[in-house]
């Protein structure tokens, strides 16, 4: 129970933030945009070729078909190592239905991507599936790989290379002027919000049919 309500908090907050940036994002609030175009202006003396060709691969390595990708690998690891096939159906849910809840999003919202691409891209900028889909890999390898390693130093490894990850795609789609910072904000808010949001749905499916608690063992709140 205390488990579901930090979930249920951990949610709520992230959407209700999520919902904001998006009425800012609509609304073009001039605080957003003087945070967006300066983070923009502070990347922008970084970039020459040979960064660019790195961040160029790392977005290929995070490209929403990657992402579906990563998440089979550790499906697959779930279901054959630890032999729990429905966590396994779980975690593609959770990413299938969660990629088609930003692309509405993206079409709601249809935020133009930043003028003066480095590489070109096409699509709407908010929320950016990229982003969207590395968060919900990491928080996958957090709360469903992470607490079935039982050696602690491998567990911190593990850890720091799932967050360093994460942090590079979000900078490597900033880097490319691909998204503005809001726009990765918005994707690791919405993919904690609907993490969250199946997480409730997956205890509640749990607690009505009565099956053992083996989903997500490391807790929040």
């Amino acid at each position: 129970m205390r488990k579901d309500s930090g979930w249920l908090i951990t949610g709520l907050v992230a959407m209700i933030l999520f919902c904001g940036l998006g009425v800012s994002v609509l609304t073009q609030a001039t605080w957003l945009q003087t945070l967006d175009n300066g983070g923009l202006n502070a990347v922008h003396p970084l970039i020459d070729s040979s960064r660019t060709q790195v961040m160029a691969l790392i977005a290929q390595l995070a490209s929403p078909p990657m992402d579906i990708v990563w998440s089979v690998i550790i499906a697959v690891v779930v279901w054959r190592g630890f032999h729990e096939q429905l966590t396994a159906i779980w975690l593609l849910v959770v990413l299938f239905s969660g990629d088609a809840v930003a692309f509405v999003f993206k079409e709601i919202v249809r935020r133009p991507r930043p003028a003066l691409k480095v590489i070109p891209d096409s699509g709407f900028s908010f929320p950016s599936g990229h982003v969207f889909g590395a968060a919900i890999v990491a928080l996958a390898i957090s709360f469903i790989l992470i607490p079935r390693i039982k050696e602690q130093e491998i567990q911190f490894v593990v850890g720091l290379l799932t967050v360093i990850w994460l942090s590079l795609v979000v900078f490597s789609r900033i880097y490319l002027r691909a998204h503005y910072p809001s726009d990765t904000a918005g994707s690791l808010l919405l993919a904690l919000a609907w993490w969250a949001c199946m997480e409730l749905g997956w205890h509640k499916y749990q607690s009505h049919i009565h099956l053992p608690q083996f989903r997500s063992q490391r807790k929040v709140g």
